[in-house]
């Protein structure tokens, strides 16, 4: 009696523990994008089973492999007597949720759940602050605000590479998520950006922000390249600030310099001698203040002019040339020497006689004596 009970009994425990295991796959894709759900039995292979797909609400998708929703999006991929797949096309962010295989051939039916992960971009964020520059050594508040997607993105700061700590983070009735930043600025940040950067597994969105900052002018004085070619001098001094600065000027002595280029922040000094040396002032001027910058010009700066000649320009394989055309140049002074020296050596015997050599001279002298005696004597007979 106990006998046909116990092998029923025997019978529906094992077809319970065959039917125990059912498999489900899931999987994650961007809005968009497609999907595949994977659902088997670890039954028997020889025993049909009887696997049904439905949806986040509960609604028959595939009755074994019969398609039963009217949605094109979800198609039947392979369907087996243990096996079903199926995919979802073009996902919205509305299929995202849990999906459930079913088994209705297990006593009781076998549920399992497939978990459908659809990714949603953020939005790009949109970044506020200050409408006007603000002065140095202020500080400047900005927002950035962003939908967050799904999963929710990361959103931070960050200033010249670096990421800033001390930001605030906001979340808001409609969905949206924003992230504030105080930021004390000084002249080395006017133009640079300060960046909102939201961080999202299907990528990284980044809005700059320019960091506008009002200071004095600042100036710079350097040797333009290539002035110290010939007598001339030239330098350049450049300026910068916010409100934009005048274009810089040259004065010494409290007096415009009037010898520039049309270009009045180049200063320039031509025929160079001692009068240029002394000090030049650079100034320029914006709503903030005035900056001037000095530069002391002495004779040290000054260029040397290196005079250039054919012997320095002649390749080195014509040197033999020149050094005998230097011999022969030194052969004929000699012979001119030897022919001058005896041309003065004859000219000289013409006036030797046996009492010795008188200069032509000397002979104008003597007769001028003797006359001077003849006049003595002549007044000395007439007193």
């Amino acid at each position: 009696m106990w006998t046909p009970l116990l092998t029923v009994v025997c019978l529906s425990l094992c077809a319970c523990q065959e039917d125990e295991s059912l498999i489900v796959k899931g999987g994650s894709a961007i809005v968009g994008g497609k999907i595949q759900l994977d659902c088997w039995s670890k039954a028997p292979q020889n025993t049909v089973r009887i696997l049904t797909w439905q949806n986040q609400a509960k609604q028959v998708l595939f009755f074994n492999n019969k398609t039963v929703t009217q949605d094109s999006r979800f198609k039947l991929v392979s369907w087996q007597s243990h096996r079903s797949i199926i995919s979802i096309q073009k996902l919205k962010a509305e299929d995202h949720g849990n999906y459930t295989c079913i088994d209705y051939k297990s006593q009781p039916p076998l549920i399992r759940s497939a978990s459908v992960n659809v990714w949603v971009p953020p939005s790009q964020p949109v970044v506020s602050g200050p409408e006007k520059p603000i002065r140095e050594n202020e500080s400047m508040e900005l927002l950035c605000t962003s939908k967050p997607g799904r999963p929710a993105a990361t959103i931070y700061w960050i200033n010249d590479e670096r990421q800033l700590r001390n930001e605030t983070t906001h979340v808001y009735m409609n969905g949206m998520v924003g992230s504030s930043v105080r930021i004390l600025v000084d002249r080395r940040d006017d133009g640079r950006h300060a960046t909102c950067v939201v961080n999202h597994i299907t990528g990284v969105l980044r809005t700059n922000w320019t960091l506008l900052v009002e200071y004095p002018p600042e100036l710079e004085i350097s040797k333009v390249d290539g002035s110290s070619e010939g007598e001339e001098l030239k330098y350049e001094c450049r300026a910068k600030g916010r409100p934009r600065p005048s274009p810089p000027r040259w004065f010494r002595d409290d007096k415009s310099f009037s010898n520039f280029s049309t270009m009045s922040n180049y200063l320039v000094l031509s025929n160079l001698s001692m009068s240029n040396t002394g000090l030049y002032v650079c100034i320029s001027r914006n709503g903030l203040g005035e900056t001037r910058a000095t530069l002391n010009v002495s004779a040290s700066d000054f260029p040397r002019v290196v005079e250039t000649t054919s012997e320095v320009s002649t390749p080195s394989y014509k040197w033999p040339l020149v050094a005998g055309a230097l011999i022969i140049f030194l052969i004929i002074l000699i012979v001119i020497s030897i022919a001058t020296n005896h041309y003065l050596k004859t000219r000289k015997g013409n006036y030797e006689t046996n009492e010795g050599h008188y200069e032509p001279h000397e002979e104008k002298t003597e007769i001028l004596i003797n006359n001077g005696d003849t006049a003595q004597q002549h007044n000395d007979s007439l007193a």
